[in-house]
């Protein structure tokens, strides 16, 4: 067999559908299907050749059109991550530093952990870790009567954004003429259209010979057992020739020799549904059930297999449509090389300059995130009165339009002392103590009653709390007034705001 790699480098935005139903959300897949590479060389060969060479090149799977998936930032190879890994729902991370630690996997035989299963993105035997984000764009389509927005044609493509890189691989068994594969190969050089809205604004690649080098798929001794990690989707069928998401050894032509048999146990299956378009006759072929890509399959084995045997498997390939680059798998892989996140230096400090520009740029930075600290602070304290404010209505039964508690008349008398005092003890004074203080005790509306915890019974009580909570977080006196300063101009614009709206 010999194999043929390739770079796909995305020139345009390129869609690829995930499903083929025509309502609903639209996804995209996050790689190149080898049935669209496929379809490009077919649409440009097929009425070139005969019949007997166009079934031989494209139908009978001797020439196998592999996916292509993400290359990694240092031009690897990637694989989708296999199902059987999982992490912790709480704790470390498997992916960080787009990296994957393979010391965070989660051991599934630990019952104190909750486990999560990974089932997005692709790692290299580098272990790093690729996941393409892909965009979203709406469009509307056009009315051909009037030229104009057809109306309730609103829809929306998922697509891959320009500049992503793929790799793939052309597998070619020996007995391919020269002649005919020379032809495919001249089709996969240069700009190619693949997927959908082809004739607008996506699907122009660019394809050239690989710039990365291949990773050897090498195969473990297998031990009265082994597993089958899917690097592709594998379509299966019984045989009554009906679709199956069982893998029994005779679906997949193992030897009776092996006397293998399927551990479901041990593996780990997804599936998933979908129909390919088919340009020629411009329509969907049947629904196409498989498992999907990332799968695990074990198998238990009385007569343990040859690596010979296992290694020509891989080579072929399991299962249908294998030409259109399902059925890709690797057996009794060995683990990728472990990363371990490193712990980054420590910055080293910068000394400011001595100028008074740098000390304003400080001054000014230290200014906007204590405005920043005060605002959060005040927006939760204005929920908290909001709840008050409620209480007290309902329970003095108080008419829409009468404001419950203090006006804005006393709101802004606090203001104007938050304002003129930076001393606390004073600050306190103005506002709590004396006959003169802005809160007083027996003044109706600061002592209006309300329901809540602890001693807090009134607005007044309040308000002397949170001065009481800032003086025990150790805050500047200047902060503290600063902070009711605040709070004191948010209510007195609501209540305003209030008494404007029922009038």
């Amino acid at each position: 067999m010999q194999r043929l790699n390739y770079t796909l480098k995305l020139l345009e935005p390129v869609i690829i559908s995930e499903r083929g139903a025509n309502e609903g959300g639209h996804g995209s897949l996050d790689y190149i299907s080898g049935a669209s590479l496929l379809g490009a060389v077919a649409n440009r060969l097929y009425t070139q050749l005969s019949a007997k060479d166009s079934y031989f090149l494209f139908h009978s799977g001797k020439l196998r059109f592999h996916n292509a998936l993400p290359l990694s930032p240092h031009r690897h190879p990637t694989y989708p991550i296999p199902f059987s890994w999982h992490e912790a729902k709480t704790g470390t991370k498997v992916v960080r530093d787009d990296h994957v630690c393979l010391e965070n996997l989660c051991d599934l035989a630990d019952k104190t952990q909750q486990p999560k299963q990974l089932r997005r993105g692709y790692i290299s035997f580098c272990s790093e870790y690729v996941s393409p984000n892909k965009q979203l764009q709406m469009k509307t389509a056009v009315d051909p009567e009037t030229g104009r927005n057809k109306t309730s044609a609103l829809f929306g493509y998922a697509s891959l954004p320009a500049g992503l890189s793929f790799g793939f691989s052309l597998d070619v068994d020996t007995d391919i003429d020269d002649a005919l594969l020379s032809k495919v190969k001249n089709c996969l050089q240069g700009i190619l259209h693949l997927g959908r809205s082809r004739s607008a604004q996506y699907g122009r690649v660019e394809v050239s010979v690989a710039d990365w080098e291949e990773d050897d798929l090498l195969i473990q001794e297998a031990d009265k057992g082994f597993s089958i990690w899917l690097l592709a989707d594998m379509a299966l069928q019984d045989s009554h020739g009906q679709v199956s998401f069982y893998p029994e050894p005779a679906h997949l032509s193992f030897p009776e020799a092996w006397k293998a048999s399927f551990n479901l146990a041990k593996s780990f299956i997804r599936h998933r549904s979908y129909s390919p378009f088919n340009g020629h006759y411009r329509q969907r072929e049947l629904e196409r059930p498989v498992l999907q890509m990332g799968s695990m399959l074990h198998f238990d084995c009385e007569n343990t297999p040859s690596i010979e045997d296992l290694q020509q498997l891989q080579q072929k390939g399991l299962g249908l449509y294998r030409q259109a680059g399902l059925g890709r798998v690797w057996i009794n892989p060995p683990r990728p090389y472990i990363y371990k996140a490193q712990k980054k230096p420590p910055v080293p400090a910068v000394s400011m300059p001595e100028h008074p520009l740098a000390q304003w740029l400080v001054n000014q930075h230290d200014k906007i995130r204590k405005d920043d600290e005060i605002e959060k602070t005040v927006k939760v304290w204005l929920d908290e009165y909001q709840t008050y404010y409620l209480k007290a209505t309902k329970l003095h039964k108080i008419a829409p339009g009468d404001y419950a508690g203090p006006g804005p008349n006393q709101w802004g008398r606090v203001l104007e002392v938050a304002q003129t005092v930076s001393d606390l003890s004073m600050l306190k004074n103005n506002l709590f103590s004396g006959e003169h203080a802005v809160c007083k005790e027996k003044d109706e509306a600061w002592g209006l009653a309300f329901y809540a915890p602890g001693d807090i019974k009134n607005f007044r009580a309040w308000l002397k709390a949170k001065v009481k909570l800032c003086e025990k977080e150790n805050q500047t006196p200047a902060t503290i007034a600063a902070t009711i300063a605040r709070l004191a101009h948010h209510i007195r614009r609501d209540i305003k705001q209030i008494q404007g709206n029922s009038q």
